[in-house]
């Protein structure tokens, strides 16, 4: 042992052995989990009515009396603060837009459009740069029955929505 290190008579105190308790708010653990509860708080939103949460509508889209192949369909509700706007896929003639991503039960006008042949691979951001621009082709579909649309549907919140809707070609 070092001559100077010499023991104390002293003895400590209370204090000098434990540490004040910390606060919850200094705590990194729960630093983390405040900060996860907010993340969820703001991803997830509120629910209630500001929540995304609809019911589900499905249906038929006919072109020129033939199932349209390819597009998308949106329900834009007719008073702003009704709800939200819903679209979905059109394949085949038909579409299903889920619960969880539908519209909420009132009056809306549909917008029908059908997809169009390209050349360019849109999710390849170096396609353009190889082809160079392509073409753009207007919409199948004439315009009443999506920019101008004169399509209404009426969605329940009870009971199955299925629509068929009719739309013309566009003028060449």
């Amino acid at each position: 042992m070092f001559p100077d290190a010499r023991r104390s008579t002293m003895k400590p105190t209370r204090t000098e052995w434990t540490r004040p308790p910390r606060a919850h708010h200094d705590n990194p653990a729960c630093q983390w989990v405040c900060a996860l509860v907010a993340c969820a708080a703001i991803v997830t939103g509120c629910g209630g009515e500001g929540g995304r949460g609809g019911v589900a509508v499905e249906g038929t889209i006919y072109l020129d009396a033939e199932l349209l192949p390819a597009g998308s369909v949106v329900f834009v509700p007719l008073r702003e603060t009704q709800s939200h706007k819903a679209a979905g896929k059109i394949v085949d003639g038909r579409f299903l837009i889920e619960a969880r991503d539908g519209p909420r039960a009132g009056d809306y006008q549909v917008e029908v459009y059908a997809d169009t042949d390209t050349t360019v691979a849109w999710d390849d951001p170096l396609d353009f740069s190889r082809n160079g621009p392509v073409e753009t082709v207007p919409n199948r579909i004439a315009p009443e029955f999506n920019v101008q649309t004169v399509l209404r549907a009426t969605v329940n919140a009870e009971g199955r929505n299925s629509f068929r809707f009719e739309v013309r070609p566009a003028k060449s």
